[in-house]
């Protein structure tokens, strides 16, 4: 009998669709990540890699196969695997990511999942230069642009914008698939303003490809923001009263009177995760 806790999941993809003109999706299974793939005249952008070297490998295959283009560019939008560990089946494709990724690569938060869906992952570093200001990518007739992050999702994020059909690529900014992915490499408290600076100059038309889910416009942004901001804000309250972390997680399982933002197991997290940020900004301040 197969022990179903052993069993290792399945890393597809599906197919490629047009979102705007030269630009695809598809999405990377079991972690539903929205993979891009950017057509220029002269070279083929991938944006983020899958969850494996074997996964990264063959999404490089189906942009052959399906848009009859060769991959020869890749970003990176963040350190998270899902994102990150297809990276080390692209061989010596050109690829960039932010500056961040080189500590991640020794210290990765991930490595530990990874370890679980049955694989060690090589974590290797992009080609290029890591990104620690916005630089842009000529892909010969289409130019897009890679925009660092300060820390929000992750010590990582990155962006990629293609102005000439409005599109931004918002890595895990943004989710519309399900509730925003708190983890312990998350600054909540920037993460709004993050996603704010990202959309500030952008207009009523312009398309957002989350991490995970479909594309999403400018107001579907703002709204997610505007949760987190709520939700960071809200904890922060108990924190300054005094309430400790084990009592406001106690406090999850009795119906509040004003409902959270997000899914009680979202707001778990975040819970553990904003408590940990304010407490390591009290300790750094008393060390002053």
């Amino acid at each position: 009998m197969v022990d179903v806790m052993d069993a290792q999941p399945t890393f597809t993809s599906g197919a490629w669709r047009p979102v705007r003109d030269g630009v695809f999706v598809c999405v990377a299974e079991p972690e539903g990540v929205s993979i891009g793939a950017v057509l220029g005249d002269e070279h083929t952008l991938l944006v983020d890699t899958g969850s494996c070297p074997d996964q990264g490998a063959a999404l490089a295959r189906s942009v052959h196969d399906q848009l009859h283009r060769t991959v020869d560019a890749v970003v990176v939008t963040h350190a998270h695997f899902d994102h990150w560990f297809g990276l080390a089946g692209l061989g010596e494709i050109p690829s960039w990511g932010h500056e961040g990724l080189q500590r991640e690569a020794t210290d990765c938060v991930d490595a530990e999942v990874a370890y679980r869906h049955g694989f060690s992952p090589e974590l290797i570093m992009p080609t290029h230069t890591l990104v620690s200001e916005p630089i842009w990518l000529n892909l010969g007739g289409r130019c897009v642009e890679l925009v660092p992050c300060t820390p929000a999702h992750s010590n990582t994020d990155l962006v990629v914008r293609v102005p000439d059909v409005d599109l931004v690529f918002m890595g895990d900014l943004i989710e519309q698939s399900d509730d925003p992915d708190f983890g312990p490499d998350c600054t909540i408290s920037h993460w709004s303003d993050v996603i704010d600076e990202v959309i500030d100059p952008d207009g009523p038309d312009t398309m957002l490809v989350p991490g995970h889910g479909v594309p999403v416009d400018v107001g579907f942004a703002r709204t997610q923001a505007d949760a987190i901001r709520t939700l960071y804000e809200r904890v922060r309250s108990l924190w300054q009263s005094g309430v400790c972390l084990s009592d406001a997680l106690n406090s999850l399982s009795v119906p509040a009177e004003v409902p959270w933002p997000f899914a009680t197991t979202s707001v778990h997290r975040a819970l553990v995760d904003i408590y940990a940020e304010l407490g390591a900004a009290t300790n750094r301040q008393s060390h002053r």
